[in-house]
């Protein structure tokens, strides 16, 4: 009757042992499952920093366009006061200037709130790395502390089967 009770305990043991053993290959898998998403918000990042990189130098040199413009159009504006013989040419040429200039302000302040928004996004998805690292990280440690208790257990019954026997 002992040796029956012993070998229903060592079951027992062993079928817990074979339970955490599961419960530790879930863990691992989900770890897995976490660092292949922690490499798409890494890919993603970089894709957003990237963008924020190309719109800012966008933003910069619309802002240099519309500088130049700017000039341009003082400069039109001296010909018109001097040059009277010119003044419908040089009024148009005026209109024109402004408006292009008008049109580049407007696509500056366009590139300049996508850049914003980049940057938005961007701050976003370094927080959800954040959260998804920690994630990783607790993940992790629960495996180890898992498969170490596994372990201890595991040579605990190896360790009853032998005196048993």
């Amino acid at each position: 009757a002992a040796l029956a009770a012993s070998e229903a305990s060592e079951r027992a043991e062993s079928k817990a042992a074979i339970d955490q053993a599961s419960l530790a290959e879930r863990a691992a898998r989900r770890a897995a499952e976490l660092q292949h998403q922690l490499r798409n918000v890494e890919s993603e990042l970089c894709n957003l920093e990237t963008l924020v990189y190309q719109e800012n130098d966008a933003a910069v040199a619309w802002h240099d366009s519309a500088q130049e413009l700017r000039h341009e159009l003082e400069d039109s504006l001296r010909c018109v006061r001097t040059s009277t013989c010119q003044v419908a040419e040089l009024q148009q040429a005026q209109e024109d200037d402004r408006y292009s200039h008008k049109k580049l302000l407007d696509k500056f302040v366009r590139q300049q709130s996508v850049h914003a928004e980049a940057e938005q996004l961007l701050e976003v998805s370094q927080a959800e790395l954040r959260c998804l690292r920690q994630d990783l990280a607790d993940v992790t440690t629960s495996a180890a502390s898992q498969r170490e208790e596994l372990l201890a257990t595991k040579q605990d019954v190896q360790h009853r089967l032998v005196q048993c026997r």
